[in-house]
């Protein structure tokens, strides 16, 4: 009988945790699979939950390098500090690309993370015209009071800070050493 899933609900939070979760090893994240994803989402429904995180077995790939999934993503959220770019290349070596934030939930999601940490966007091209790494204009934000700033004119590459509120972007120098969280959708 195979071993099923720890399943953690946190009621104050509205999120559940889905503990060992099995994705295929190599790490192809196909339309089976996230059929396997999907059947957890009824999960929300029956503990009325926002959120459901899942947390992969330890004999999968994905787990084992640190991948999280929320929502229609999974995420990498690193354990070292890196410039932005080097960042960036990291994701992108791990097929992914630096996190694009496109919705509130997404937002929340990284705000609890409680790190300051790179996200996938950039003015570095054209000052004062914000993109994320897949070339779109920043249309929703969640900038903090007075950011971006581009303070002595150096600041080009966002970050998400640790904080209580909703917008907690900040613009940084893009040399700056901060942890990153990379992003991979779940293709349906």
């Amino acid at each position: 009988m195979p071993n099923q899933p720890d399943i953690v609900v946190d009621k104050q939070q509205k999120t559940a945790v889905v503990i060992d979760v099995a994705i295929p090893s190599d790490g192809n994240i196909r339309k089976k699979e996230h059929e396997k994803v999907e059947k957890y989402q009824g999960l929300r429904e029956e503990c009325k939950c926002n959120d459901i995180l899942l947390f992969f077995s330890h004999s999968d790939r994905l787990f084992q390098e640190g991948w999280v999934h929320f929502r229609s993503s999974f995420y990498y959220i690193s354990s070292t500090e890196k410039t932005w770019q080097k960042s960036q290349d990291d994701c992108l070596s791990r097929g992914a690309d630096l996190t694009i934030v496109d919705s509130r939930e997404e937002q929340d999601f990284l705000r609890r993370l409680s790190k300051v940490m790179w996200i996938g966007l950039t003015d570095r091209a054209e000052e004062r015209t914000w993109r994320w790494v897949d070339g779109t204009v920043l249309n929703t934000s969640y900038w903090s009071d007075r950011q971006p700033n581009n303070w002595r004119g150096k600041q080009d590459c966002a970050e998400v800070q640790t904080s209580d509120v909703e917008n907690n972007w900040n613009d940084a120098r893009c040399d700056s050493q901060n942890y990153w969280v990379c992003e991979k959708k779940v293709a349906p």
